[in-house]
């Protein structure tokens, strides 16, 4: 096991289960795809971050997991919201389905959500329809 990571640590009568930050991270990522008004995360913002995009490690940027000794979280998260969708109410859909989810499935509180809008983005094929 690899003691760099930090893991949600549950002791049980038969041993110890423990979830790794990666695996929240993830959960977290299918969790924002699924959310409507949501067009990705926002992942691509370096060099490293590029030659990382075509890699497994893709998935846990623009996404930031705290997880303090009381079994608390907090998520940070950076998006790309659709064109036309209102940017408050889907960041705040975001943070409660995250809020529900990761409290349900993993029975880790989640102390806060925070939502980073880094860009919208267009529907360019709506665009070019438009132009014509």
């Amino acid at each position: 096991m690899n003691e760099n990571k930090e893991y949600l640590v549950y002791a049980e009568e038969c041993g110890s289960v423990r979830i790794s930050e990666d695996v929240i991270a993830t959960m977290v990522n299918n969790i924002t795809m699924e959310t409507e008004g949501v067009a990705s995360i926002a992942t691509v913002n370096s060099a490293a971050d590029i030659a990382d995009f075509f890699t497994k490690k893709n998935k846990s940027k623009g996404i930031k997991i705290a997880i303090s000794e009381d079994n608390g979280c907090v998520v940070d998260i950076s998006i790309l919201v659709k064109y036309g969708y209102d940017i408050k109410e889907v960041a705040q859909n975001l943070q409660q389905n995250i809020k529900n989810t990761i409290e349900s499935m993993a029975q880790l509180e989640i102390k806060s959500v925070n939502v980073l809008i880094d860009g919208i983005v267009f529907d360019v094929k709506q665009e070019a329809k438009d132009a014509e």
